[in-house]
């Protein structure tokens, strides 16, 4: 000041009269003194004081906190996250002053930013604070620097056994696995779905080599029969995808693994037959019409228990003879199935064992009855009497010889005398004269006299004649 206070005189400041502040805000720095003697007596009267105030200023406190973060298990239930002063932390023993505590009200946002109020399916969401206030009211005397937390909310892993197929045999029936819940076997020790949840898993069938190893395609690629039916080998493998059904269809709220792969065979029916026999005369061609051997699901006698399935018919569709030669002439004669088919249902000869006892072709030789052509009675004219040794030197009685070929009948020729029988190529001469049928040739000689059994209508197969003089 430009005036000093007279010598032995001073200041002191009235404590009653001092200006304060606590919170946060601005204040004029007012206060009063007072001017005593030397022997401490107020003298201030004695003075003009003149005042220049200041300002008093309190800053909010700034306070760093995290919020909590949590990890908990899928239960179905939506997250509960508890506000209050036990949902944060200080940071560096950074704390409040005194006995005011700050109280968070949080909410959580997804991983695109969207706010959920209670979280429930598997995943990471952010926890952060949406309002908070101290328990004296005084919040304007904090500033909270907020580090959010995280929630992560982790799937239940549960690890279960897939179905088994019975091996059977085939029966035309197609084994499909279950596409409905419950499609699983649970393992003792496992955690459970939540209550109201409903596990489907899926699965692919492969076909299998007979060592258990994939059957490929042309390309390489594995062979999937979603619905076997034909006899094979087959795995069931699960496909590490599966559906949620019921009260929450989130299927990602579980870790689903298989304890292993199930492998199932369907067996091949077995069954036994014997071909169709049968047998017709000999007419020197091969004519499948006139065999009797029908191509259907007739041409066979079974001879096991076992038999096609009810939906299906097995057809020889063609045979062999005698490994291949073409039946003609007669004989007995082997018949094997070269080919064979199932019609209807899978029309998979493979789904079957097949034994085949051969049947039997029989082709009998022709039986023909001729007559001699005999020589006329006659009067001794020079003429010889000769029986040509020719095809067709006969006469049919019965039957016919077959188509294509001839028949040539061998005879011998005999004079009578007193003294006994001649042989004689001709007759001549005065007397009494006789044919006997000894054998046959056909097409002279060049086909199978076999295929003809031939007898004539005359007792002993001799004709008799005269020649007179």
């Amino acid at each position: 000041s430009q005036n000093q206070l007279v010598e032995g005189h001073y200041l002191v400041v009235d404590e009653t009269k001092v200006a304060s502040i606590t919170n946060v805000g601005k204040l004029s720095n007012e206060y009063l003194v007072k001017v005593l003697d030397e022997a401490g007596n107020d003298v201030t009267a004695n003075y003009e004081i003149d005042y220049i105030y200041g300002e008093l200023s309190v800053t909010p406190l700034d306070v760093y906190v995290n919020v909590l973060s949590d990890s908990v298990e899928y239960n179905g239930q939506g997250y509960q996250y508890q506000s209050g002063s036990t949902n944060f932390e200080f940071v560096d023993n950074n704390s409040l002053i005194d006995t005011d505590l700050a109280e968070l009200t949080v909410s959580f946002k997804d991983k695109d930013g969207n706010e959920v109020a209670s979280p429930k399916n598997v995943g990471t969401y952010e926890i952060y604070a949406k309002s908070w206030k101290m328990s004296s009211g005084l919040d304007s005397n904090y500033n909270l620097i907020i580090a959010n937390g995280e929630l992560e909310i982790t799937p239940i892993a549960i690890q279960v056994d897939l179905l088994e197929f019975e091996d059977k045999y085939y029966d035309g029936e197609f084994y499909s696995y279950l596409n409905s819940y419950d499609n699983y076997n649970k393992i003792e020790g496992q955690k459970e779905l939540v209550s109201g949840e409903k596990l489907t898993i899926s699965t692919s069938i492969y076909e299998l080599n007979e060592d258990g190893s994939y059957k490929l395609d042309e390309e390489g690629n594995k062979i999937l029969v979603n619905k076997p039916v034909n006899a094979g080998y087959y795995l069931i493998e699960a496909n590490n995808t599966w559906t949620i059904s019921g009260s929450n269809n989130v299927a990602e709220n579980y870790v689903i693994s298989f304890a292993e792969t199930k492998q199932f065979e369907i067996f091949k029916v077995e069954i036994s037959i014997t071909l169709n026999s049968w047998e017709y005369e000999y007419h020197n061609e091969f004519d499948p019409e006139l065999n009797d051997y029908v191509v259907d699901e007739t041409n066979y006698i079974l001879d096991s228990e076992t038999n096609i399935i009810d939906s299906e018919k097995l057809t020889i569709t063609s045979v062999k003879y005698n490994d291949g030669v073409t039946p003609i002439d007669a004989g007995n004669y082997e018949v094997t199935a070269a080919s064979m088919k199932i019609t209807g249902g899978q029309e998979n000869l493979d789904n079957y064992i097949i034994n085949v006892t051969p049947g039997k072709l029989t082709i009998n030789p022709r039986e023909v009855v001729i007559a001699i052509n005999t020589p006329a009675n006659k009067q001794y004219d020079g003429e010889k009497v000769v029986y040509e040794q020719k095809a067709g030197n006969y006469t049919l009685v019965e039957n016919t010889i077959a188509t294509g070929e001839e028949l040539t009948i061998i005879t011998s020729m005999h004079q009578i005398l007193d003294d006994g029988n001649e042989s004689v190529d001709y007759a001549l001469d005065f007397g009494s004269y006789y044919l006997t049928y000894e054998d046959f040739i056909i097409n002279n000689g060049e086909r199978p006299s076999d295929n003809y059994i031939i007898t004539t209508s005359h007792v002993d197969n001799t004709v008799y004649f005269d020649i007179a003089k």
